[in-house]
């Protein structure tokens, strides 16, 4: 809930929401190109689930699963896995597989009829948007992230399965594509102003 876990707008939400209204400003001219930097960097974050999630492991960080990436291999914690392993396992080039999101969202696509409703909530910038997308972080890091496929909450130590990975891909795939449709709509809200 935004106004019980973002107090004065201190967290990836409301950063966000801070940058972009910062960016509006008609007297804002100074820091811009650092400060759409932000603005874009900290979308991507509210879209992370783990970014959006328990303040008592610090959103994955202090869980310490066991998984070994196919492309590097190493032991990473929870919040690392979510960050960028699953992706890492799935995508080995960027440009191609940034392409192949794409192709997910166009017409004909798993994922093209969603696109529009996942704009809904992107008509016209205030803070109720970013924390809606919070929200929904948040609601796919109780259900996704700390639990294996065997329902089991992860503890330290504990096995990522490949099976694991692969599911949660999905997820991961649907919060890359929303944060992608959403960021245009932010930067032309800042355009216009």
């Amino acid at each position: 809930m935004y106004s019980r876990d973002c107090v004065d707008d201190i967290c990836v939400s409301g950063a966000t929401s801070n940058y972009t209204r910062l960016l509006m400003s008609p007297e804002h001219a100074d820091t811009v190109k650092e400060d759409i930097q932000f603005v874009v960097h900290f979308l991507g974050d509210v879209h992370q689930p783990l970014h959006c999630a328990r303040l008592n492991d610090k959103g994955g960080n202090l869980i310490s699963p066991v998984y070994y990436n196919t492309n590097e291999g190493g032991v990473w914690d929870l919040h690392q896995i979510w960050d960028f392993g699953i992706i890492e396992n799935h995508v080995s080039d960027v440009s191609e597989g940034g392409d192949r999101l794409l192709e997910e969202v166009k017409e004909g696509g798993r994922w093209a009829d969603d696109v529009d409703v996942w704009l809904e909530c992107s008509e016209g910038f205030d803070v109720v948007r970013t924390s809606e997308w919070g929200q929904e972080s948040l609601d796919y890091a109780l259900a996704y992230p700390y639990v294996n496929e065997a329902g089991e909450e992860f503890k330290n130590g504990m096995d990522v399965s490949e099976m694991y990975a692969e599911e949660r891909w999905e997820v991961v795939k649907v919060r890359l594509l929303q944060g992608g449709a959403r960021l245009p709509r932010i930067l032309d809200d800042i355009a216009v102003k």
